[in-house]
């Protein structure tokens, strides 16, 4: 698992925003993963957030899986851990490297 450390902020958001750009080399079966904060800051019935290392623990255990199964487990474990309650924007997207 690899976490990029590059980037800026969300696209959109912020006309004047500036952009950090680097180079990874991707090979089959590789996954990208890339998320809001609205999944891992999900909250459980205590108030409890899912937190990095459950998604990140999804994301391994899963990662095999095609990019449409690997989505539906890890927000499928997400939807489970909050009992499907979001208190904020949870967007997911996963792509299969072939």
């Amino acid at each position: 698992m690899e976490r990029l450390s590059t980037g800026g902020l969300v696209l959109g958001v912020n006309e004047n925003a500036s952009y950090e750009q680097s180079d990874l080399r991707l090979a089959a079966g590789d996954r990208i993963v890339l998320f809001t904060d609205g999944l891992n800051e999900a909250e459980d019935a205590d108030g409890n957030d899912f937190g990095d290392d459950r998604l990140v623990e999804s994301v391994v255990a899963n990662r095999t899986q095609s990019a449409a199964a690997l989505l539906d487990s890890v927000f499928g474990r997400v939807r489970v851990f909050t009992g499907s309650r979001f208190r904020d924007d949870a967007t997911l997207i996963t792509v299969a490297i072939r």
